[in-house]
């Protein structure tokens, strides 16, 4: 999920202690995140996630800023990828991905270049 703006450490964190999940990480209060990526396409200043696998490669080769990720699978991170201990790091994907959705609004305007069925029936906050 890209975000145009930057998501910083103390914005994830107090998002996931305001949901009721513990969270440790040495990352600095100021380090920032562009994207929330799956492991396998994060890159430097992005955050990605680690759920129970088989496939503890990806740990190793990951090239994310930091990971959501169990104490248990710590020592399977890449080192140039940081770790953000939860308890559940699909829980905490899934918390996490709403601070790196664009709350888009409607200008209320449709394109000349639309086309709209005669039966259509538009309602409020249509673009």
């Amino acid at each position: 999920m890209k975000n145009l703006n930057k998501i910083n450490y103390t914005e994830i964190k107090n998002h996931l202690e305001k949901n009721n999940l513990s969270v440790y990480s040495d990352l600095s209060d100021k380090d920032y995140f562009n994207s929330l990526l799956s492991i396998t396409s994060a890159k430097k200043n992005d955050l990605t996630f680690f759920v129970e696998s088989n496939n503890k490669e990806l740990l190793k080769n990951s090239l994310a800023k930091a990971c959501l990720i169990t104490k248990n699978n710590v020592n399977f991170l890449s080192k140039n990828t940081s770790a953000i201990i939860v308890e559940d790091p699909y829980n905490a994907f899934a918390l996490i991905s709403n601070l790196f959705i664009n709350n888009e609004v409607s200008n209320g305007k449709i394109s000349n270049l639309a086309f709209i069925d005669k039966r259509s029936r538009l309602s409020n906050n249509v673009q």
